[in-house]
C-alpha cells in the first residue's frame, strides 16, 4: 500500500503535516461562523467518532449519514472511513419527500446503522420508526461520541480498492440510484481535478452545494481534505439563490406579483429551511386555484435551483415589508414569519416525515458513471420543465422531438444546461442527438474531457 492509497491515510497525514491548518468553517445563514475546525482537530474527532463506531458496527456494513448542512456531516463521513463502514451521505429526514427517498436508499444498500446529530434524531426519530416502509435501523449521536478517546482508534484493514462511500443521486426527477465508490477511484479524480483548476494548499474554497449531491461532496469535502486547503460552507438556502429563487418564484405563475416576493431561510434545530412569500396580483381571478400556484412554484424552485421548500406563503397585495426605496426587507419579513403575523392567503408546507415503499436501482462503477446520472437527472428535468410534464414522464430512450420539444424550446434547452454547466455545449448536441440519452453521453463526455485537462 502506498501513502496516499486511501482516503484515511490523506486526512492523517494532513493532520500530522498541518494540524494547526483551518479545514473546514460553517456560516450559519450564510454570513455568520458557527464552527470552524482544523485538519488536526478533524482526524481527532473523526478517530474519536471511528473509535466508538467499531465497537458495534462491523466492517463493510451501510451507514446512513442524514446531517444538516456543516462541520458535524464532515465528521461523520471520515470516521465511517475511519472505520472501515461504508457511509452512505444522505440529508436530515426533514420532510415527507426526504424520509421517502432514505427509506429507497436504506433498502436498496441494506444499511444498518443512521449517523446524525442528537438534536435532529429526537426530532425525526419517532416519526422514523412508525414508518413500516423504513427498514430498522441503529441511530448513533455522533456529536456526542466526537469528545471521546480518540487514542482508542485503530486503523482499519483497507486499501485503495476497499469500498469509501455510495453515491446516491438525489431522486428528484426519479428513484435515487447509486454508485460505488472505493478510495482510488477517487482519489484519482482528486488529482485529475488539481490540474485543471490549479488550486493549491493556499486557495480557499467556497461550497453551498448540498453534501449528498455528488459535486457537493467531492469539490466542497474531498478536494479540500486532498490538498489541504481551507473549505468554507453554507446551507443552499443561505447562498445567494434569494434573488434568483425570488425570480423563479415571481415567474413561475402569472397570479404571482413581480417584484414582490422574500426568500429566506429559518433554523428548525435541524437544519436551515427555505421559506418563500410572496404577493399576489391585487386584479387577477378570484377563482385562480392555489393549490396548483404552490405546487407549481415548488416545482420550479427544485428543478431550478435543486433545493427543498419547506414553507410557501401567497400573502395579499402591498403587505410585504420594502424600503422607502422599494427594496425588500427579507429580514423583516423573516421576523413576521416567525411571529406568526404574514396575512397569509394561502400556504403549502412541507409534509410531515411519512414512509415510502419500493427498493431504489443501485449500479457499481466508476465517478464517470455518478456524473453521468446526475447529468441525465438535470437533462431530463429541464425538459420536463420546458414542456412543463412530469418529470416521470421523460425517458432517456425517447428523442426531444416525441415530446414535442420545438425550435424555440431547444434554444431554452441549450440555454438552461448551459448555465448549469457553466459552459456552452455545441448546439447540434440538442438538435441531432437521436435521444435523450445520446445528449446525454456528449455532455458526460465533454465533462470528463474538461475535468482532465
Amino acid at each position: 500500500m502506498n501513502e496516499m492509497d486511501t482516503w484515511v491515510d490523506v486526512l492523517r497525514g494532513n493532520a500530522l503535516r498541518i494540524p494547526a491548518q483551518r479545514a473546514f468553517t460553517f456560516l450559519h445563514n450564510g454570513e455568520e461562523e458557527l464552527e470552524s475546525v482544523t485538519f488536526g482537530e478533524l482526524d481527532r474527532r473523526a478517530r474519536a467518532v471511528a473509535a466508538a463506531l467499531v465497537r458495534v458496527a462491523t466492517p463493510g456494513e451501510r451507514a446512513l449519514l442524514l446531517y444538516p448542512q456543516g462541520v458535524d456531516y464532515v465528521v461523520a463521513f471520515f470516521a465511517c472511513l475511519y472505520a472501515g463502514v461504508i457511509a452512505v451521505p444522505l440529508y436530515s429526514p426533514q420532510n415527507r419527500r426526504k424520509i421517502a427517498m432514505i427509506g429507497k436508499v436504506a433498502r436498496d444498500c441494506g444499511a444498518r446503522w443512521a449517523l446524525s446529530t442528537r438534536p435532529v434524531i429526537d426530532k425525526y426519530r419517532d416519526s422514523w420508526s412508525h414508518a413500516e416502509a423504513i427498514p430498522a435501523m441503529e441511530w448513533l449521536a455522533t456529536d456526542e461520541l466526537a469528545g471521546g478517546a480518540a487514542d482508542d482508534w485503530q486503523r482499519p484493514a483497507i486499501g485503495g480498492e476497499t469500498v469509501a462511500y455510495l453515491q446516491y443521486t438525489s431522486g428528484s426527477t426519479s428513484d435515487p440510484k447509486g454508485v460505488v465508490l472505493s478510495h482510488r477511484p477517487v482519489l484519482a479524480q482528486a488529482r485529475e481535478i488539481v490540474e485543471a483548476w490549479g488550486t493549491t494548499e493556499g486557495s480557499v474554497m467556497v461550497s453551498w452545494l448540498p453534501h449528498y449531491h455528488d459535486f457537493g461532496q467531492v469539490f466542497g469535502i474531498l478536494q479540500p481534505v486532498f490538498q489541504g486547503f481551507h473549505c468554507v460552507l453554507m446551507s443552499p438556502a443561505a447562498f445567494v439563490y434569494p434573488q434568483d429563487i425570488e425570480a423563479t418564484v415571481e415567474e413561475s405563475h402569472p397570479l404571482l406579483r413581480p417584484g414582490f416576493s422574500a426568500a429566506f431561510s429559518v433554523d428548525d434545530g435541524a437544519g436551515e429551511q427555505l421559506v418563500v412569500v410572496v404577493e399576489r396580483k391585487r386584479y387577477f381571478d378570484d377563482s385562480v386555484g392555489y393549490p396548483q400556484v404552490l405546487e407549481r412554484v415548488r416545482e420550479e424552485i427544485a428543478v431550478l435551483h435543486g433545493i427543498d421548500v419547506a414553507e410557501i406563503l401567497v400573502i395579499k397585495t402591498g403587505t410585504i415589508p420594502k424600503t422607502s426605496s422599494g427594496k425588500i426587507q427579507r429580514a423583516a419579513c423573516r421576523d413576521l414569519y416567525l411571529r406568526g403575523e404574514l396575512p397569509a392567503i394561502a400556504t403549502w408546507r412541507a409534509p410531515a416525515p411519512a414512509p415510502a415503499p419500493s427498493p431504489a436501482r443501485k449500479g457499481e462503477g466508476s465517478m464517470s458513471e455518478l456524473i453521468r446520472v446526475s447529468i441525465g437527472e438535470r437533462v431530463l428535468g429541464s425538459v420536463a420543465r420546458v414542456k412543463q410534464i412530469d418529470s416521470r414522464e421523460v425517458e432517456m430512450a425517447r428523442s426531444l422531438a416525441h415530446y414535442g420539444v420545438s425550435s424555440l424550446d431547444m434554444l431554452e434547452l441549450h440555454t438552461d444546461i448551459g448555465d448549469w454547466l457553466g459552459y456552452e455545449i455545441p448546439d447540434e448536441w440538442i438538435w441531432d442527438s437521436k435521444s435523450i440519452g445520446e445528449l446525454v453521453d456528449h455532455i458526460t463526455n465533454s465533462y470528463d474531457r474538461a475535468a482532465a485537462h
